[in-house]
Parts: C-alpha cells; sequence; structure tokens
C-alpha cells in the first residue's frame, strides 16, 4: 500500500545517513554506510495513536584489498532492521458512501460459465441493495479509515479468537529455531522485520587466465501481525488477529576460469549454484495445554536449488 498523506496529521520525517571511506593503505580500502530513518504517522488509529509509523535501521559495510597485482579480494555486507506498526487501512461505505435504498443505479450483464460457454443475463437495481454502497465513486484519502488500535488487549477481540493475542509475544512454535526471526512486538501491532546479507568475491590472473569466485549468504525474517478487518471491523471496536512468521535463507556460489581477452579463441567455463529455503508459519490459534503446536499453527516449508555448469566461446 502506498503511504497516503492526510492533511489532518503531521507525518513523522527523521533522517540520518553517516559514511565515511578510508584507504588503509595503497592496497586496503574500507567503506562504512549507516541509516537511520522514521516516517508515516500521516494517519491515527480509532483511538488516537498515530499509525503507519515507519523505522529502517541500515548498515552497509565494503573491504577492498589487492594482497598482490594479480589478486583482488572483495568483502561487502549490510544489515537492516524495519519495525513498522500497521500499514492495512480502508474505506467504510457507512462513513463515505451511499446509504441503503438511495443509489439509483442499475447494471445488467451476463455470467459466463467457462466450462459450458453457456450465458446468463443479469440486471441488479443497486437501489433494492439493504447495506451502503459506495454507488459507483470510490471516495478519496480524506475518508481511509485506520485499524481500532495497534496495541489490543482481550477486551478487544472476541472471546473465540483471544487466543490469537499470543502472537505479540510468541513466535511460531515451529520456527523458534531461526534466530533471524525478531521476537514480536510485545504489545504493538505491525510488522519486526530484518535481513542481512554477507558477499565474499575475488579475481586471480595465472597463466594467461582468470580465475573469479563468489559467496553469498543472505537471511531474511519477518514477524507480522495485523488487523485482518482492516480498520472496517465487522462488530465495533473489535480486531481479529493474523500473525505470519517468515524466515528465507539464500546461499549462492559461483566459481569460473576466463580466458586472455587477446587470445584467438577465447572461452570462459563456470558453475553456480543457488540454494532457497523458506519456513513460513501463520499464527492461527493459541498455545495451551490443548494445542500441540502443529494442530494450532500452520507451517509451510519450501526448497529451491538450482545448479549450473556452462562453457561460452567468447
Amino acid at each position: 500500500m502506498s503511504r497516503l498523506i492526510s492533511p489532518h496529521h503531521k507525518p513523522l520525517n527523521t533522517k540520518l545517513m553517516p559514511a565515511l571511506a578510508v584507504q588503509l593503505t595503497i592496497r586496503l580500502v574500507v567503506r562504512v554506510w549507516a541509516g537511520y530513518e522514521k516516517d508515516g504517522g500521516d494517519f491515527k488509529t480509532q483511538d488516537g495513536t498515530p499509525y503507519a509509523v515507519f523505522k529502517d535501521t541500515s548498515v552497509s559495510a565494503t573491504l577492498v584489498a589487492e594482497p598482490t597485482d594479480n589478486l583482488s579480494l572483495k568483502f561487502t555486507g549490510y544489515y537492516t532492521k524495519a519495525d513498522d506498526n500497521g500499514t492495512s487501512i480502508g474505506v467504510d461505505s457507512s462513513i463515505a458512501g451511499t446509504a441503503a435504498g438511495a443509489c439509483n443505479q442499475t447494471f445488467s450483464g451476463e455470467y459466463l460459465n467457462p466450462a459450458s460457454g453457456e450465458r446468463t443475463p443479469f440486471t441488479r437495481d443497486l437501489s433494492a441493495l439493504g447495506f451502503s454502497t459506495f454507488c459507483g465513486e470510490i471516495p478519496d484519502g480524506e475518508f481511509l479509515v485506520a485499524p481500532v488500535t495497534v496495541n489490543p488487549v482481550a477486551a478487544d477481540t472476541v472471546s473465540f479468537f483471544v487466543g490469537r493475542l499470543n502472537a505479540l509475544t510468541n513466535l511460531h512454535p515451529l520456527l523458534e529455531k531461526y534466530s533471524i526471526l525478531r521476537q514480536p512486538g510485545g504489545d504493538e501491532l505491525g510488522g519486526r522485520n530484518q535481513t542481512y546479507r554477507l558477499q565474499f568475491s575475488g579475481d586471480y590472473d595465472i597463466a594467461d587466465h582468470t580465475v573469479s569466485w563468489q559467496v553469498s549468504r543472505a537471511n531474511t525474517g519477518t514477524v507480522d501481525v495485523r488487523d485482518f478487518r482492516f480498520g472496517i471491523p465487522n462488530i465495533p471496536g473489535q480486531v481479529l488477529l493474523l500473525g505470519n512468521n517468515i524466515a528465507l535463507r539464500e546461499t549462492y556460489y559461483e566459481a569460473r576460469v576466463a580466458s586472455s581477452a587477446d587470445q584467438r579463441l577465447r572461452y570462459m567455463i563456470g558453475c553456480q549454484r543457488l540454494h532457497h529455503a523458506l519456513s513460513f508459519g501463520q499464527r492461527t490459534g493459541q498455545r495451551d495445554a490443548s494445542c500441540d503446536g502443529r494442530r494450532c499453527y500452520r507451517r509451510l516449508p519450501g526448497q529451491l536449488d538450482n545448479r549450473y555448469l556452462w562453457v561460452n566461446r567468447l
């Protein structure tokens, strides 16, 4: 969702981005960058809390070394932590729409059965609807409705779903082993995300050939708890929590040998491997004596493993 701005609330905006580059020796250079940004808060929840507030903290570093004239090495890495207290928002036709029975529009068309090809005509008179509608006009940003609260308690949800409050304090029980997953916000809805990547690469010239390699490892963790009603609850003042925990690990290897550029016959031989490991858990139940962790929580594991070997004539 794009970050819409309402004139009723002054958005937050803080940004710090220092950087440093140091040449330690003629063959060794270090670069460091850090950043912090806080923005959003363009809207308020129904209990008055600034909503859609984003806080991002990042740091990256690069080390470039040339130990000898025919060997160059490069090490890079970054880390980012990103927090928000919600991004979903809704529009309520009972506030910004047309009242039941007041929409004097009629629509006609055909239902199509994709299996048989049969077409069935229909006509709908919107004035006969027993509920409010937008009557063909979508309201602007003045009428967006944020969730009831970002700090729900038991009284804010029906008893059948009160167990979902555990998603605010506990990770999915089958994903607790993944250290990339941060602990949830405790008492606040939103996302608690972090990611990092470490990469090492190099080039080595030997016997009219260049040997190159690259090794990379990345980890991303997403811990997200939202009000599934998007600010328009079917029971006034109530929230319906839904929590997702996602751990994604990526490993990449590449190596290649290339002939000299001034040879008549130029070629390159190489290989690479890309491996993704995904673990997804959805928080839909409560953790107590009646829940064994597998019946009340859903987990979707996934793997992607690609390997290539190539020979190119250049």
